[in-house]
């Protein structure tokens, strides 16, 4: 698939917060990128989504539709970490580029079975590390890489949300949904760790 001299057109999987709010904003900011189409299993989510980004070209309930749409050239997957696996391998088995939540599965042969699924259909696979291109994060890299920091042992890292003690969030509801290990997977480890980064704020 040729997407030099076109725009990427993006499908995304769901309305989660982190669609909405900053992955979404970002494709329509991108000189290189079009918000295609949503697709969610949710028809309420559905008509807040044309509301909020009424430039979308199509919406679908259900994910299947957006998969078989062949106008899409990528798709976002933000659905809670179970669901990663299964929408990744079939997004790719559509010939979709995918761009996934982190953490990208409950496990590293989860993982390992998604990357095969992109690799045998001949599309990229990437994980989405927002900070990843932050100037801290960058100039924390520059600073270990030129070896200014020494042999680094350890780093301390804080996850400051009080989302799950939220009056607006239903205790066991399914807003909740990465207090349950089942749906979660490797608990706050390999979940909350990765949505930390690296701050530097004096040098």
């Amino acid at each position: 698939m040729n997407l030099q001299k076109r725009k990427i057109r993006w499908g995304v999987l769901g309305y989660a917060r982190i669609a909405r709010v900053e992955i979404i904003p970002a494709i329509l900011r991108a000189e290189n990128s079009e918000f295609h189409a949503l697709a969610s299993r949710d028809g309420e989510k559905l008509v807040a989504a044309r509301a909020q980004f009424p430039g979308v070209a199509k919406t679908f309930h259900g994910y299947e539709g957006l998969l078989r749409d062949p106008d899409v050239d990528a798709v976002y997957v933000p659905l809670p970490n179970a669901l990663h696996r299964e929408w990744t391998i079939r997004a790719a088995e559509h010939g979709k580029h995918v761009l996934v939540e982190k953490p990208a599965a409950l496990n590293a042969a989860e993982c390992r079975e998604m990357i095969a699924a992109c690799a045998a259909n001949g599309v990229r696979l990437m994980e989405a590390f927002m900070y990843r291109h932050h100037p801290q994060t960058l100039k924390a890299k520059q600073l270990i890489d030129e070896g200014r920091l020494g042999k680094i042992f350890h780093y301390r890292a804080k996850f400051l949300q009080d989302w799950t003690i939220n009056a607006d969030v239903p205790q066991g509801g399914p807003g909740t949904w990465r207090l349950d290990a089942s749906i979660a997977g490797s608990g706050v480890t390999g979940d909350l760790l990765a949505h930390c980064w690296i701050s530097i704020w004096k040098i």
